[in-house]
């Protein structure tokens, strides 16, 4: 899954994250699987910069959070982007 893009707030980005896994993954005791492969669900790290809201241009103080970023290693290979924002 590549991180998603666009001026979102916190909740529309998790959304579409738990979204993508609930089209594309399953989870099985612990782990999650592809439901197209049947691979294990591989984790990379991204990174989110929280922007205000109050200014069109995506303009913050510098805070940054890491997330978990899910992949399947055959189906969608590694992510090449893992960097984004949310407006807050």
């Amino acid at each position: 899954m590549e991180i998603p893009l666009g001026r979102m707030s916190p909740e529309q980005f998790e959304q579409t994250i738990a979204d993508h896994r609930d089209l594309h993954y399953e989870q099985v005791g612990k782990n999650w699987k592809c439901k197209k492969c049947d691979v294990d669900i591989l984790q990379t790290t991204g990174y989110v910069s929280i922007h205000s809201k109050m200014f069109s241009a995506c303009t913050g103080g510098g805070e940054v959070q890491p997330i978990s970023l899910p992949y399947c290693p055959n189906c969608e290979g590694v992510p090449k982007n893992t960097s984004s924002c949310v407006h807050v």
